[in-house]
């Protein structure tokens, strides 16, 4: 599992850096066509949604595997060690359940929209949407991985 870990991981960061890039280069690329050119492109700002959409739950993911989301622990470090032990496996729980939701509505989702085009690009709405779903199974494989295998305290990424 732990190499399955660090090689998912790796595509996802890898993946970051490509989306990151790409808006990047595309919103450059629709300034410098508007105000310099001034000849604005017609599907660079759809893109860059598009693209921004992706990012943000791809990233979502990477910082559930580097427990880098918010939170407030205060009221758990209250407890002693075996309550926050109980504590942190509901929160687990809790995160795969919210990510079994996202998955299965996000499936749902991706296939109503699978029949739509954008307005700009024509590109199929699936693919923006695929998005939510994918992320969710992520995220769910990640606190699974934390939940069974991780014994730091769900606190940060061993070494």
């Amino acid at each position: 599992m732990t190499a399955i870990r660090k090689y998912l991981i790796k595509l996802e960061e890898y993946l970051l850096v490509l989306l990151i890039g790409a808006m990047t280069v595309v919103t450059f690329a629709q300034v410098f066509f508007r105000f310099v050119l001034n000849s604005p492109l017609a599907w660079s700002e759809e893109l860059a949604r598009y693209l921004f959409v992706w990012i943000t739950f791809i990233g979502a993911s990477v910082a559930l595997h580097r427990w880098g989301h918010f939170q407030v622990d205060i009221v758990v470090n209250l407890f002693p060690d075996n309550i926050k032990k109980i504590i942190e496996s509901a929160i687990y729980v809790l995160i795969m359940l919210f990510a079994s939701i996202i998955v299965y509505y996000g499936f749902v989702l991706t296939q109503y929209t699978s029949v739509q085009l954008s307005p700009a690009l024509q590109l199929n709405m699936a693919v923006p949407y695929f998005a939510l779903p994918l992320s969710g199974l992520l995220i769910f494989f990640h606190t699974l991985e934390r939940f069974l295998f991780n014994d730091n305290g769900g606190k940060g990424e061993e070494k």
